[in-house]
């Protein structure tokens, strides 16, 4: 993954990108930022429609609103000891007297129920004392946090008004096509009201490495202060919330991003009624693909994604899932992405019996599993697994065993206790990895353990050379799959040991 960074000043916001999506992006020098902490000015002019938006406008904006936020900041010690008579003391001291700065943000929301209802960005109110909203007339409530949630960057707010709210509703951005209209209201530069136009440009858009989220692209115009705002489809339906936008320099440029509403009104729903996210768990890890990998594991290419590992006394390994499954499709929609299938298991609701296609050992299975819900402390524990980039540190040269370039000792109990092998986990140490050797780049280091090879288990160095040496004499090409722990974490690596 890629990693982008852009700073204002003393305030500074990461943003993971994935390389599939904006690696052609990268030499241009582009960034993600979060709307609501990036400040500029200027934009690329908007689409209209034909006929225009005034009905549509007219009728959604009473329920956008703009959110200010207020937060207490400590103040270092030379401005706490202000004279009594200084006239910087109005700046600087709260109400309690206590010397501490309030400073404030703004931002964007949209009132989903009449009774006071509010749904925004995570980012808008993250770290907020008071909340504040105002309304298309004027009138401003304070707001009360019901809940909110980091993984995809939503809170959900309550006033409390004399009167019933205009209110939107969530559409079904499933539905959406690229090319299709969309219009955004929001709070740029606090200007409560503003409207901007556009087409869906693209979507599942990755841009955020943690989380369960993919994104719509579009290039209605949205800049600071339209975080947590609506985009609305033709008929007036929300069908997403503007969270984040690509800019080089600041400026926009019309490629902005919103959180659909598919996955919006699960995670808004459970934020009303418990306060926090209740998803879905299965005690896997997963990883891409790749064709080496699909090769060892007798599967197309595209077939789905590979379990690396299996939790114990998980739902998945009381279904019968199994390392080295590839998993094909989850509760009747086809996976073709590791983000698919957790975004998926993570909107499961807990305790629903689901149908997971795999492939094993080549052969197509139906597996039926009850998931399980995701605690606090299970957090990431479905997730991506695949192998880190390699550490430049030296290696001592040596001689390849059987091509495969590793350098391999007995797991005895000195050597688990010199690398910090868990009691339960049995293999074959990796000593050394050669210079220019099969494993060589493959991102296997000393100190991981060769748990298994072509899914058999290994015990002894002279196992894994068997192994490999049985590889090199089949006709398919050569290739073996490791499965090496490795930091806590067990990983596959097809490596290539077909003779020169």
């Amino acid at each position: 993954m890629a990693l982008y960074m852009f700073s204002i000043g003393e305030t500074t916001r990461q943003v993971q990108a994935s390389r599939n999506d904006l690696s052609s992006l990268r030499g241009a020098g582009l960034v993600v930022v979060a709307l609501s902490l990036l400040v500029f000015f200027g934009g690329a002019g908007p689409a209209r429609a034909a006929d225009g938006f005034g009905n549509l406008v007219h009728r959604l904006s009473p329920a956008v609103v703009n959110i200010t936020i207020r937060q207490k900041q400590s103040l270092p010690e030379k401005f706490r000891s202000l004279p009594e008579d200084s006239p910087l003391r109005e700046f600087f001291d709260d109400e309690e007297g206590e010397g501490r700065a309030m400073t404030s943000a703004l931002g964007s929301g949209f009132v989903i129920d009449p009774s006071g209802v509010i749904v925004t960005n995570n980012h808008v109110i993250d770290g907020a004392d008071e909340i504040s909203v105002v309304f298309a007339d004027g009138e401003t409530l304070d707001a009360t946090l019901l809940g909110h949630d980091e993984n995809t960057d939503l809170a959900v707010l309550k006033v409390d008004s004399s009167h019933p709210l205009p209110s939107v509703h969530f559409g079904n951005s499933d539905d959406l096509r690229v090319g299709d209209w969309v219009v955004a209201i929001g709070n740029p530069f606090g200007l409560g009201g503003s409207v901007t136009s556009g087409i869906v440009s693209a979507l599942h858009r990755a841009i955020y490495t943690r989380g369960y989220t993919d994104f719509i692209q579009t290039d209605a115009a949205i800049n600071k202060g339209n975080s947590g705002g609506p985009l609305f489809d033709m008929q007036g339906h929300v069908i997403g919330i503007n969270t984040a936008i690509i800019s080089p320099s600041g400026d926009t440029v019309g490629i902005g991003f919103a959180l659909p509403s598919s996955t919006a009104k699960a995670v808004v729903d459970d934020l009303i009624h418990f306060g926090e996210v209740h998803r879905g768990w299965l005690g896997v890890r997963v990883l891409p693909l790749t064709r080496d990998l699909a090769h060892a594991l007798q599967a197309p290419p595209d077939a789905g994604v590979a379990i690396a590992n299996v939790m114990v006394h998980g739902p998945a390994q009381e279904g019968g899932l199994r390392v080295g499954d590839v998993v094909t499709s989850y509760d009747g929609m086809p996976v073709g992405e590791v983000r698919d299938l957790l975004r998926r298991i993570a909107e499961t609701r807990a305790r629903k019996r689901v149908e997971v296609g795999i492939l094993r050992g080549g052969k197509p299975i139906s597996v039926r599993l009850t998931v399980g819900e995701l605690q606090r402390d299970e957090a990431g524990k479905d997730e991506t697994d695949g192998a880190a980039p390699e550490k430049k540190t030296k290696r001592k040269p040596v001689v390849p065993d059987e091509m495969l370039g590793l350098d391999l000792v007995s797991l005895t109990p000195e050597v688990r206790s010199a690398h910090h092998v868990p009691l339960q986990v049995n293999g074959v140490v990796v000593a050394a990895v050669a210079n220019g050797g099969a494993a060589d780049g493959k991102g296997i280091r000393a100190g991981d353990v060769i748990v298994e090879v072509n899914r058999e288990a290994v015990d002894e160095p002279d196992d894994v050379r068997r192994a490999v040496r049985e590889a090199r004499r089949r006709a398919d090409g050569g290739k073996v799959l490791l499965r090496i722990y490795s930091n806590g974490r067990t990983r596959f690596f097809a490596i290539d040991v077909s003779p020169s």
